[in-house]
C-alpha cells in the first residue's frame, strides 16, 4: 500500500520507497519507458484518459514491442491485456505514440496534472530502471516472451491508493 506524502516528506521521496511494479506502473510509467526506448529503441506511447479534460493529462506511459504487443515494467504482453490489467481500456483511453522530446512536454515538477519529472526523482527513478533492464534484459527484449516472474500488472497499487498518496 502506498504511503502518504507529508509535509516533512516529499512526493518523489514516497514515490521511491515503494516497489518496482509500484513505482514504474503508476508515477515513473514515463522513466521507464524512456529507458526501455533508449535501450532497445521501442516506440513510445502515451495513454490519455479523455474525461480528465486536461491538456497534459498522461494517464500511463509504455513501448510498444510489435503491432500487437506493449512493454513495461512487468515485461511483454498483449497490448490490450496490459492495459486491461491495469483497468485502462475501454472508448475514455486514447494512445498516442509520441518522441522523447514529446513525451518531455507533459513533465512536470509538481502533482495534479503531467509526468512527474523532479530532476531528484528522475535521477533516482531512471538509475532503477537500468538496474532492472540489465537485470531482465532478456524479458525486455523479447527474447523470453513471458512477464517476468513474480511480477504483476494486478498486484500493483490502485486508482484510489494513489489518490491518497496525494491528498
Amino acid at each position: 500500500m502506498l504511503k502518504k506524502a507529508t509535509a516533512k516528506t516529499t512526493v518523489h521521496a514516497v514515490m521511491l520507497k515503494e516497489n518496482d511494479v509500484t513505482l514504474f506502473l503508476h508515477g515513473a510509467c514515463h522513466v521507464f519507458a524512456l529507458a526501455l526506448h533508449e535501450h532497445f529503441g521501442y516506440s513510445l506511447f502515451l495513454l490519455h484518459d479523455l474525461a480528465t479534460g486536461h491538456p497534459k493529462n498522461a494517464t500511463h506511459v509504455y513501448c510498444r514491442f510489435d503491432d500487437a504487443h506493449s512493454v513495461d515494467v512487468v515485461g511483454i504482453a498483449s497490448e490490450q491485456t496490459a492495459l486491461t490489467e491495469l483497468g485502462w481500456s475501454g472508448p475514455k483511453y486514447r494512445r498516442t505514440e509520441v518522441s522523447p522530446r514529446e513525451l518531455e512536454s507533459y513533465f512536470t515538477t509538481s502533482d495534479g496534472g503531467g509526468l512527474y519529472a523532479d530532476p531528484e526523482f528522475f535521477a533516482a527513478a531512471q538509475k532503477r530502471a537500468q538496474a532492472l533492464i540489465a537485470k531482465f534484459k532478456d524479458h525486455y527484449s523479447g527474447r523470453i516472451l513471458k512477464v517476468i516472474p513474480g511480477m504483476s500488472r494486478m498486484q500493483s497499487a490502485s486508482p484510489q491508493e494513489l489518490r491518497k498518496m496525494f491528498e
